[in-house]
This record gives structure tokens, C-alpha cells and sequence, in this order.
């Protein structure tokens, strides 16, 4: 829009990834533009941080809330409330594949780029084992051991992932945050890119039994992938964190991928 208006240097935009904060990355990004806009500040060449005390940080006059404010509600109590209130409402996901037609680049003799939902591109490599059991795996620690063991790998980058290590960097956490406000929650785009390459391995590479695994952190995407994509064997699909666990234990941290709306209703 502000290109359209003939005021394309007006904006910019920068992500990077690191931790999700004000990092100095985009503190620097933010002064310079502010620098190439606003001639009131010199050009900054060097962020220096500031270390905080805890105690500057404090919100209350003691630290605590609940010591200055004894009969306040903690917000996990309400939630937890609320879902007690609907505990009954259960219901299975609703997941329908919506990524269209898939076109295939192969790159090398093992590494394929699968193009789907019009924009999106997903790498995946294919580690060839002496065995016949082939393995989707949903994080990449284990590959070296299920190779030693005979097992073909499959893996790939979740769409918003870190190339170099899959990990949920800042860029992973605005993609989740966004497909909230498109209307569809990034834990069912996850179910879609574990379907895209299931079917490319059956369609594609031959393959007629796979399973899926993953680690501690995949389990609860196990159990959903498992109910909603046709033949699949899932390993270790039970044991894991579920919405309704984080809600009775009052969690306050937890795998960002498993933001979902009504999750804790979700069977």
C-alpha cells in the first residue's frame, strides 16, 4: 500500500532468527530507520544493553501480586474455570487438506522440493536404509540411530521452521501467531505438511508402509495426524502433553505450535 502511494521508504520490515524479543538485531533495524527518516538522531553504530535488576522490573512494590493483592484471580483460574464450565463440548478436529495441487523439483538424488498452496515450497530428504521400514520423522535427533538400525528417513521443514535447525524461532512464532488471524490455526498446517509428504512418499518414492515419529513434542500432533490422515501408523502417539493437561496443571509455558482455539475440547 505504501508503495502504491509512492512512499515505499516509509516502511520496512525485518525478521531474523532468534529468540522472539526486541532483539539487538531489530533494535538496530529500528534505529537506522529511524536514522534515515528522523534527522533528529545520529547514526547508531553500536547497541549497548543494559542489564536490569529483577527488582526494576517488578510491577508491584513487593514483587509479588499476590502478596499485595490477596484475593486477586490468576488468569490460568478463570481459564481453567471456563473449561471446567464446558468440559462436556468435546468434539474431534476439524482438519480438511486445503493445499491444492503439489508439483515436485527433485535436487540431488535424494532432496525434492515440494511446491504447494500456490506460494509455499517444503524441502524434503530422503535417508535410504538397508531395511524396509521407512520412517517420517517429525524432528530430526534421531536419524543417525534408525539409519544404523536399517530404516529409511524421510524428513522436512515445517512451513515457518528454521532451515538449519527446525527449531521455533521468532519467524515460527509470527507464523503462528498470523495463522490465527487467517482463520486457520498452524497446528492443522502442520497436520497438512506431515499429509503433503506422506503422500508424495507413497505417490512419488514407492512407498507403501510408512510410520511417523517424532520426539516429546510431537506426541499430541501423533495422536491428531493418527485420526485424521487415512492409513498412517504412528510411534509413540500416547504419553505426550495434551490441551486439556495444560489446562488442568495451569501450564503457562508450552509448545507454541499447539496454539489452537478450543483445543482443550478437542478429543
Amino acid at each position: 500500500m505504501y508503495e502504491r502511494f509512492g512512499k515505499r521508504d516509509k516502511i520496512d520490515m525485518v525478521e531474523g532468527f532468534h529468540k522472539h524479543q526486541f532483539s539487538v538485531p531489530n533494535q538496530e533495524a529500528v534505529l537506522n530507520f529511524m536514522e534515515k527518516n528522523l534527522s533528529q538522531i545520529a547514526q547508531i553504530t553500536q547497541i549497548k544493553q543494559k542489564e536490569l535488576s529483577e527488582k526494576e522490573l517488578w510491577v508491584t512494590t513487593k514483587g509479588q501480586v499476590t502478596v499485595e493483592f490477596p484475593n486477586e484471580i490468576k488468569l490460568m483460574d478463570l481459564v481453567q474455570q471456563h473449561y471446567k464450565d464446558h468440559q462436556s463440548v468435546t468434539h474431534g478436529i476439524d482438519y480438511k487438506s486445503n493445499h491444492g495441487k503439489v508439483t515436485i523439483e527433485k535436487q540431488g538424488e535424494d532432496r525434492y522440493v515440494l511446491h504447494h498452496s500456490e506460494y509455499l515450497k517444503m524441502t524434503v530428504r530422503y535417508y535410504r536404509g538397508k531395511g524396509k521400514k521407512t520412517v517420517i520423522l517429525l524432528d530430526t535427533t534421531a536419524i543417525s540411530t534408525r539409519l544404523k538400525n536399517g530404516e529409511s528417513v524421510i524428513t522436512f521443514d515445517f512451513r515457518g521452521a528454521d532451515k538449519d535447525n527446525n527449531s521455533l524461532a521468532s519467524v515460527m512464532a509470527n507464523y503462528v501467531y498470523n495463522s490465527l488471524l487467517l482463520g486457520r490455526p498452524y497446528f492443522l498446517e502442520m497436520i497438512e505438511d506431515v499429509e503433503i509428504v506422506t503422500t508424495f512418499a507413497r505417490n512419488d518414492l514407492g512407498l507403501k508402509e510408512i510410520v511417523i515419529a517424532g520426539g516429546e513434542d510431537t506426541h499430541l500432533l501423533l495422536e491428531q495426524i493418527a485420526k485424521v490422515i487415512p492409513n498412517i501408523k504412528v510411534e509413540n502417539s500416547s504419553g505426550g502433553l495434551t490441551w486439556s493437561q495444560i489446562i488442568n496443571e495451569k501450564r503457562e509455558t508450552w509448545p507454541i505450535q499447539y496454539l489452537m482455539p478450543g483445543g482443550a475440547y478437542i478429543k
